[in-house]
């Protein structure tokens, strides 16, 4: 007699880890009406680093990001970060580390997604935050070498808070205070650096800049009443905890008092314009829905209803709702979908009134106890065995309240949770939750071995108008300089830190998580800095100094001088300028010797076989061009060619740049200042452009020229056989970097999984799991992924018996744990011109479209996703089993949707009378 089947729907709603038997599991997936759709991966929009000069900036912590969308138009997203820098730009020399401070600092990021442009900025104390008088004052970008009036904060590690009022974003810290950042449109692809004046005397430093009003420090000032009130001063002003916007106001906390500011004015507040909690805890968020105010600590929630109208907000009505739940901290709450949602230690809550608290974190309560496991790990994989030098994969998740941030989507109309340092976001929708896990079990290599890609941590999503962000910061592998001083020798060898953040953006770029095309989406800058070389050449006279400046990226295609062909990329030009302190007269010799790396770099030439470089004069040197003796330069006297430093020969391949200005040549003659060179004292004075242009191998980080200083003298009428020495000071940038990435050199698998309860739990009997039935929707796998090769493919199954699929690895049972690996997702159901049946797929070689010559080579006209029932047959046995059906996103164009899951079982006799 055959043994009848039974059929179940065995699709998980979504995750209950509270159930006996840790019921589904449900990640990287979202709920779309009755299917369960794989989610779409977070590619990169932008990459940046800060402007303190590479290897200066250490120990980078995230400390919060919040978008806006400003009154002109532009969506733009405010980021902190702390981190320990050197604050100054010479790094090598006798006045090496003289201006400049090693401290731990905040940094403030704005990144315009409307424009795509960054700007930068330290918080650090304001002129208007000086009880000095006005004449005394000086900001901190007026530093230079004889005046240093650097002044900074002291940076903690804890998360900020935001809050947007009247188009302007407020955020801070108690330690940091609170900062208002007031929309701006940024010009230009390169930000201006933050690092202060080190190299430049106060005679000739750039003075048309102290400071930005971009961000302020808001502190106190007197309000609309000042007659009628007395207004807190900045003594008073609290240190804030957290904020929130209400009727026009912001509420600030600060320890267990709540402050509020006069309308619109957030820096006014009336002294006795607060209330104060009876509480032994310290405020940890403040959150306003529907006109009342929601107050916790970290173990209490108040609600206060302020009284109607008036100018003070104090004196309305407290309520402490509830003793035992409170927040996280103050980016744990969030207003969306009508309600206020917030995390505490044992919890997610909402509430619509302020009153009507309610869990909704039921059927997840051990992740806030305990833990919840993950059973999608690769321990299965070659035969379980790992060799524990490659990073193991998370299998358990515990809650973590540590920059814990909410995140209400409402495209999606879904709540999602993210816990930065467990790579793990709790996404809540339609009353059930799920979760997506920001790490890939297949590592870079893809093969059966146990690994994990992490190239997402810390992250930190945001909302935008439209759009579903991502911040994550990397403190990135060090860099090793691959430059060669003076050409010569062995490379530099010197390591460095690049810290970065990088912008994503959920959907950009399809399926895999931080897909990046170009690098242009990759946008670090590796500041430079300033190299003196007064220890390796003659003593300066006074203060005299010769810079080779910022290089200047030249066009492409832009037309030389003199040489045949224009500009390709990583041409540059070399600014090289001159302060004289002499106030009578100008040099009648310039002498300008330096040595650089000819493994990598190289000057343009006024032709291919000449040693003469193909120099460039700013227009108000144009007159001294006859002292170079362009054309027929006059070695030792006139000329700026190439020279071999070890022979000491002219070469079109040397490795020394030797500029020599002679105000005797005959074609100067005739020139007003003759013998002398116009400069003007005490300034610096652009004096010529070295072209230059990159010839060293792709594949090498080169973060600096590899300039050494030689020669830098000035010769005055006065004493023709005394040189005037200079001092040499050379700005080193990193222009050529291969560690910037492109064509998805970071991108990582999306991992889904949807796990089953454990059918038959509770039945007393033993069943036989046979076939899973699928009703998929997708597009196939593609034939290039990320890695190029895996185990597993976009669809796999894995069936378990006995709580065997989480508990155990796949080399301690036999036939009761069985993986059906690769599984095709799409049925063949075209036939091509040789007959066969093949997959409907996209370019690919057997759909094709109609030719009018020949009509019948054609065999698709338009065609949608295909509907497909996929059927997985294994044999599993036991009192319950479960499946899990799971895979790997390896491709953009990759996507899948899982609409139905049955498994199809078979009775297999009673209890067992013992054992197991």
């Amino acid at each position: 007699m055959a043994i009848s089947k039974q059929e179940l729907d065995v699709m998980p709603k979504g995750m209950t880890p509270d159930m006996h038997g840790d019921g589904p599991y449900v990640q990287n997936v979202y709920r779309r009406a009755d299917a369960w759709l794989v989610r779409q991966g977070f590619g990169q929009v932008a990459q940046w680093d800060t402007t303190f000069a590479f290897g200066s900036i250490t120990e980078p912590k995230h400390l919060g990001s919040a978008v806006m969308r400003t009154d002109f138009g532009h969506e733009q997203i405010v980021t902190v970060i702390s981190a320990t820098i050197f604050t100054g730009g010479l790094y090598q020399g006798g006045d090496a580390r003289k201006v400049g401070q090693y401290v731990r600092t905040y940094i403030a990021s704005i990144y315009d997604v409307t424009t795509d442009r960054t700007w930068e900025e330290l918080l650090h104390p304001r002129t208007s935050d000086l009880n000095e008088r006005n004449d005394k004052r000086s900001a901190l970008y007026e530093t230079d070498v004889d005046n240093d009036v650097q002044r900074y904060l002291q940076a903690d590690d804890r998360g900020f808070f935001f809050v947007e009022l009247s188009d302007v974003m407020y955020f801070g810290s108690p330690r940091a205070g609170l900062w208002a950042y007031i929309p701006s449109t940024f010009d230009g692809w390169e930000p201006r650096t933050q690092q202060v004046n080190s190299v430049d005397a106060t005679d000739w430093r750039f003075k048309g800049y102290g400071e930005s009003a971009s961000i302020v420090r808001v502190s106190a000032s007197p309000g609309l009443f000042p007659d009628a009130f007395a207004y807190l001063t900045d003594t008073e002003f609290p240190r804030p905890r957290a904020a929130a916007a209400i009727f026009g106001r912001l509420a600030i906390a600060d320890r267990r008092s709540v402050y509020f500011s006069d309308i619109r004015r957030p820096s006014s507040i009336i002294a006795d314009n607060f209330l104060t909690i009876p509480s032994e805890n310290d405020i940890e968020a403040v959150s306003e829905i529907n006109g009342v105010l929601v107050i916790s600590t970290s173990s209490e929630t108040f609600v206060y209803s302020p009284p109607p109208g008036g100018t003070l907000m104090s004196g309305g009505r407290l309520t402490k709702v509830s003793e035992d739940v409170g927040a996280a901290g103050p980016t744990a709450t969030v207003n969306g979908g009508g309600a206020l949602w917030w995390a505490d230690r044992n919890g997610i809550f909402a509430t619509t009134t302020g009153v009507d608290m309610r869990r909704v974190s039921e059927g997840f309560e051990v992740l806030f106890a305990e833990y919840i496991t993950n059973p999608l790990t690769q321990f299965y994989a070659a035969s379980g065995f790992s060799n524990l030098t490659n990073t193991q994969p998370r299998i358990e998740h515990r809650f973590d309240p540590e920059r814990l941030t909410m995140t209400w989507d409402h495209v999606r109309a879904q709540l999602i949770v993210t816990m930065p340092t467990q790579a793990l976001s709790l996404v809540f929708k339609d009353g059930a939750w799920s979760v997506w896990n920001y790490e890939s079990v297949i590592g870079p290599g893809g093969l059966a071995a146990v690994d994990t890609q992490t190239n997402l941590p810390g992250a930190w999503l945001i909302m935008g108008e439209d759009e579903l962000y991502m911040v994550s910061v990397f403190d990135t592998p060090t860099l090793t300089d691959d430059t060669r001083i003076s050409g010569t020798g062995a490379s530099s060898g010197e390591v460095f830190s690049v810290p970065s953040y990088a912008v994503l953006r959920y959907g950009h770029g399809g399926g895999l998580d931080r897909s990046i095309e170009s690098t242009v989406e990759d946008r670090r800058r590796f500041a430079g800095k300033w190299y003196s070389f007064d220890a390796t050449m003659a003593a300066q006279v006074g203060r005299n100094t010769v810079y080779i400046g910022e290089p200047i990226p030249v066009p492409v295609g832009y037309a030389y001088p003199n040489h045949p062909t224009p500009a390709t990329a990583d041409h540059f030009l070399l600014p090289i300028e001159v302060v004289p302190v002499n106030t009578t007269n100008g040099p009648i010799d310039i002498a300008i010797i330096f040595d650089f790396d000819s493994t990598h770099w190289s000057p343009i030439m006024r032709s291919t076989t000449t040693p003469e470089i193909d120099f460039i004069l700013p227009p108000e040197r144009l007159e001294s061009s006859p002292g170079y003796a362009p054309g027929a330069p006059v070695g030792g006297t006139a000329e700026v060619q190439l020279y071999d430093k070890a022979t000491g020969a002219v070469s079109t391949t040397g490795n020394q740049v030797r500029i020599r200005w002679d105000g005797g040549q005959a074609g100067y003659a005739g020139s007003p200042y003759a013998p002398q060179m116009n400069l003007t004292p005490n300034q610096r004075n652009r004096l010529i452009w070295i072209p230059f242009r990159y010839t060293g191998a792709a594949a090498d980080d080169v973060l600096q020229m590899g300039v050494l200083g030689i020669t830098a003298d000035l010769t005055y009428a006065a004493a023709p056989a005394d040189p005037v020495e200079c001092e040499l000071i050379a700005w080193q940038q990193a222009l050529h970097v291969a560690e910037r990435h492109s064509a998805d050199d970071v991108a990582q698998a999306v991992d889904w999984l949807i796990k089953t309860d454990q059918v038959g739990l509770k039945e007393g009997r033993q069943v036989k799991a046979r076939t899973a039935y699928l009703k998929v929707r997708g597009q196939g796998e593609a034939t290039t992924q990320i890695p190029t090769a895996a185990v597993h493919g976009l669809l796999n199954a894995l069936f378990g018996s006995d709580f065997k699929g989480w508990a155990s690895q796949i080399v301690d049972y036999g036939g009761d744990l069985q993986r059906a690996a690769s599984v095709t997702s799409l049925r063949s159901r075209l036939k091509n011109s040789a007959g066969a049946m093949v997959q409907l797929t996209f370019n690919s070689a057997s759909p094709t479209y109609g030719d009018p010559a020949t009509p019948a080579t054609g065999n698709v006209l338009i065609a949608d996703r295909a509907l497909d029932t996929v059927a997985i047959s294994e044999s599993v046995k036991g009192e319950h089993v479960a499946v899990m059906i799971f895979g790997h996103i390896r491709n953009r164009a990759e996507a899948l949707e899982v609409g139905d899951f049955r498994l199809s079982l078979v009775p297999a006799g009673g209890r067992r009378r013992r054992g197991r």
